[in-house]
């Protein structure tokens, strides 16, 4: 349904299936509304990890991990100095 509507957003498919949800797996309001929330994070997720691997293989290079210089380095400067 949310592909037929084109919708992608939590609170604008509750609108739409949480009656829907509901009769057919027989659930509770909460449980009804906990089960579309899910199913939205996951296409979201699945949406973005599509675009990070598309991203991948283009040939973009990904962000280096930090090195123990680079941790040395964050420790110097955020600690705090008592008086």
């Amino acid at each position: 349904m949310a592909f037929e509507k084109g919708i992608k957003r939590n609170f604008a498919l509750r609108e739409h299936t949480c009656t829907a949800v509901k009769d057919r797996w027989n659930l509770g309001a909460q449980a009804a509304q906990h089960v579309i929330k899910r199913t939205c994070d996951a296409c979201i997720t699945l949406k973005a990890n599509r675009r990070r691997a598309l991203v991948a293989t283009r040939g973009a290079v990904n962000r280096p991990r930090p090195t123990p210089e680079h941790r040395a380095w964050d420790r110097t400067q955020t600690q705090h100095h008592s008086q």
